[in-house]
């Protein structure tokens, strides 16, 4: 199995089932734009995972200049992604978009 597959069959393993196209989306299209500076490949991890507000306000910003931002948010969504700033969202962001996305289905 080559690097590539095997990585994604590893990440695969622990996305929720439910996020599972939205994964494959952002896969798809990060593979697409791999020619192209992604912030979040172009710093370091800790600077998405940061849970003090100027690191998470920067991150968020860096996300606004990023082409896969939609499929990025859209996959942190479908999964519940419990900490980091995923598409220009903080945790606490996502977690207020479930919680109105739930009551509106009910």
């Amino acid at each position: 199995m080559s690097r590539k597959a095997h990585r994604e069959v590893a990440a695969s393993a622990l996305v929720p089932e439910a996020a599972l196209p939205a994964w494959q989306g952002l896969l798809w299209s990060f593979e697409q734009l791999h020619h192209e500076r992604i912030p979040c490949q172009a710093y370091p991890p800790e600077d998405w995972f940061d849970k003090r507000s100027h690191p998470q306000r920067r991150a968020v910003a860096r996300c606004g200049h990023c082409p896969l931002q939609a499929a990025c948010r859209d996959y942190a969504r479908a999964a519940a992604e419990p900490e980091g700033v995923w598409g220009g969202e903080t945790a606490a962001q996502r977690h207020a978009y479930l919680i109105r996305n739930r009551k509106k289905k009910k």
